[in-house]
């Protein structure tokens, strides 16, 4: 399959986010957490955007201003871990 850099992958996502926050009647916000060493690992080509698509459409219990998603990637012995919450 294709891959990118995390750092595009991360560029998509906000890309991403732009045109859902534009369809929605409430906020979403993101924040990122990134180890600069894990932005240039590659990962598979849209890893993310469907996790965060899941977290707002089942994740939130109620629509309201404080519906956050928070993403982190860290290494660990030269392996990405990637963490999202929502």
């Amino acid at each position: 399959g294709d891959s990118v850099l995390l750092c595009e992958e991360v560029r998509n996502l906000e890309n991403y986010l732009m045109v859902v926050r534009s369809r929605l009647d409430y906020t979403i916000g993101i924040s990122f957490d990134l180890e600069e060493e894990a932005m240039s690992c590659r990962v598979i080509k849209f890893l993310l955007q469907p996790i965060v698509e899941n977290s707002i459409r089942y994740g939130f219990e109620a629509r309201t201003e404080e519906n956050q998603i928070r993403i982190s990637a860290k290494m660990q012995a030269d392996t990405l871990h990637l963490y999202i919450y929502d």
